[in-house]
C-alpha cells in the first residue's frame, strides 16, 4: 500500500472511529520485520489529532523510535520482546527485563502505555518475568511480523488461556487474522482487545466490517 492511499484509509477510519475507539498502527523497520512502513510520526501526528493511537514499533532497536511516536501522540507503545533478545544484527545493552522495565517507566512519565508483545513461536512463559511489573501484552498470532494478511495460528490459544491465568487483570490484545471466526476463539480463549488490519481496511465497507467485529459477543 503506497504513502497516499495509506493515509486515505486512515482518514476513512478516522471518519467513523468513536471518541474511545483506537488507531493501531504498525511502525516497521524492514529489519526486524519483511516490510517497511510508516517511519514518519510527524505525518501521522497530523492525521490524528488527539485520536487514540496505539503503535506497533516491529524494530530491532524500537527504543530509538519510541520518543518519536510519544511526541506525535501515541498513547500505547506497543514493543516486541523479541528485539531485545541478543541477535547476530543487536547486541542488547543490558538484560531484556531492566531494559523493559525502563522503557515502560519513560511511557508512563509519558502518559502513555507499554504494551509487551510476542511473536507466535516464543513461548509463552518467556513473559512470566514480566507480569507483576506490566497489565497490557499483544499475542501476534501471524508468522511473521510485519506483512499484513497472513493467516491466523490457532498455536496461539493455549498461550492466551496461560496468560489469562496466570494475569487475570490484564489487556490482553490479539494482532494478525482477526476475522469474525478467529475473533470468537481468541475472546474465548481469554483475549480482550482486537487488533484487525485487512479485515477492515480491505473491505468494501470499512464501517460495517469494524461494527461487524466490534459487535461479536462471546
Amino acid at each position: 500500500m503506497d504513502a497516499d492511499c495509506a493515509e486515505n484509509k486512515i482518514r476513512h477510519i478516522l471518519s467513523f472511529l468513536p471518541k474511545d475507539g483506537w488507531l493501531h498502527l504498525d511502525a516497521a523497520d524492514g529489519r526486524f520485520t519483511f516490510n517497511k512502513s510508516w517511519q514518519d510520526p510527524s505525518l501521522m501526528q497530523r492525521l490524528i489529532g488527539d485520536s487514540n493511537l496505539e503503535v506497533h514499533i516491529m524494530a530491532e532497536e524500537p527504543e530509538l523510535s519510541m520518543e518519536m511516536w510519544l511526541a506525535a501522540g501515541a498513547k500505547r507503545i506497543v514493543l516486541h520482546l523479541e528485539s531485545f533478545f541478543k541477535t547476530t544484527r543487536r547486541e542488547c545493552p543490558t538484560d531484556p527485563f531492566h531494559a523493559l522495565n525502563q522503557l515502560r517507566l519513560h511511557c508512563e512519565e509519558r502518559r502513555a502505555k507499554l504494551v509487551l508483545a510476542i511473536n507466535a513461536e516464543t513461548p509463552v512463559r518467556d513473559l512470566e518475568p514480566y507480569l507483576a511489573k506490566f497489565s497490557d501484552f499483544q499475542i501476534f498470532s501471524q508468522a511473521h511480523p510485519g506483512p499484513a494478511g497472513q493467516p491466523f495460528l490457532a498455536t496461539v490459544l493455549p498461550k492466551i488461556k496461560w496468560l489469562r491465568e496466570k494475569s487475570p487483570r490484564a489487556i490482553i490484545e490479539v494482532d494478525g487474522g482477526m476475522v469474525p471466526e478467529t475473533v470468537r476463539q481468541v475472546c474465548e480463549a481469554g483475549a480482550n482487545w482486537i487488533i484487525s488490519g485487512s479485515y477492515i481496511l480491505n473491505s468494501s465497507d470499512p464501517l460495517r466490517s469494524y461494527l461487524e467485529l466490534k459487535n461479536i459477543k462471546v
